[in-house]
């Protein structure tokens, strides 16, 4: 990614997060939430949406949630024209701040992820799986009436079973891009109903 996109990048979302100050109202944080997210990793970068619910809440403010997600992210290594599709779950624990009418959430979470890519070498579903395991952490700024914005930052590891064709030099595998140590910054929106 260029250095001009990621600032831009960094621009709209301070812009964003300077609104949602500015309309802060209470809103209900033990609903279902459906939501949109974009990605920006070291190996990776795309988006896709989630859905989660509550498990746990207390008067004191402590939560539990899960997360469901699907994504769909580019190699950020373009010669190898990969795509990876992903399913995950993530388990989200943190604590509800309320400061007069403005409310936010702070919290960790761990995550699961697998996937399947598509490079020239492979199709889709034809090609061995991901599997991503991490962490992070994160807020998530409680605006207007069901609407929160979120960011997220962390890292973690992917691993992948190369498998199959062995004459393919394995720097040419989109796998090969998406797999080792990452670090990643999330940011979206959740809307809860």
């Amino acid at each position: 990614m260029s250095n001009k996109i990621f600032k831009r990048t960094v621009l709209a979302v301070i812009i964003f997060c300077s609104l949602s100050f500015s309309y802060a109202k209470e809103n209900s944080t033990n609903d279902l939430s459906f939501g949109t997210f974009a990605l920006i990793q070291s190996r990776k970068s795309g988006g896709g949406i989630n859905f989660s619910f509550p498990i746990y809440s207390s008067q004191t403010g402590f939560f539990i949630r899960d997360e469901i997600s699907a994504s769909l992210y580019l190699a950020n290594d373009f010669g190898t024209d990969g795509m990876l599709i992903s399913f995950g779950d993530k388990l989200h624990f943190g604590k509800i701040i309320k400061i007069n009418d403005f409310s936010f959430r702070t919290y960790g979470y761990m995550k699961c992820e697998i996937g399947t890519s598509k490079d020239c070498n492979y199709q889709f579903f034809y090609a061995p799986l991901i599997l991503e395991l991490g962490g992070a952490g994160g807020f998530e700024f409680l605006f207007l009436q069901n609407k929160g914005f979120f960011v997220e930052f962390g890292g973690g590891a992917a691993i992948a079973s190369f498998g199959g064709k062995s004459n393919i030099d394995k720097s040419q595998i989109a796998n090969g891009n998406f797999c080792g140590g990452y670090v990643c910054i999330t940011t979206g929106m959740k809307y809860y109903f």
